[in-house]
């Protein structure tokens, strides 16, 4: 099936699947010069953001709420930058649950890393990464 001509578009034209919001990494990439430098920033976040997940998932175990809030804190702004504005809207309501001192039910966490695997095969379809 073809995708519709008003689909939002990678920096390289290519469609991308909804867990991505492309107007956002286009903008990230013109900010920050181009695609090369783009694909070496998704490189990275592609290797930050698992690190962050695996805390996450061990501060929630640990019930260490003020850890759950700094992951997940963490997490939703990578996450925006790069245009994964769902992974970053259910670290936002991690983080505002550990803030108000209520952990985070698990299947929140279980979500965060669900949105994650989404964003994760998003990005890595992007143009040669």
């Amino acid at each position: 099936m073809a995708a519709p001509t008003d689909a939002p578009r990678a920096p390289a034209g290519l469609p991308l699947p909804a867990a991505i919001d492309a107007r956002v990494l286009k903008k990230l990439a013109d900010d920050v010069g181009g695609e090369e430098n783009l694909r070496e920033l998704i490189a990275s976040f592609m290797d930050e953001a698992p690190a962050l997940l695996r805390s996450l998932r061990a501060c929630f175990d640990q019930q260490d709420l003020k850890g759950v809030e700094r992951a997940a804190h963490t997490l939703k702004s990578l996450s925006a930058s790069f245009g994964a504005m769902g992974l970053s809207q259910t670290c936002r309501g991690i983080e505002d649950l550990a803030r108000k001192g209520t952990l985070t039910p698990q299947a929140a966490v279980a979500e965060a890393e669900a949105g994650f695997a989404q964003v994760e095969g998003a990005l890595a379809r992007y143009p040669n990464v």
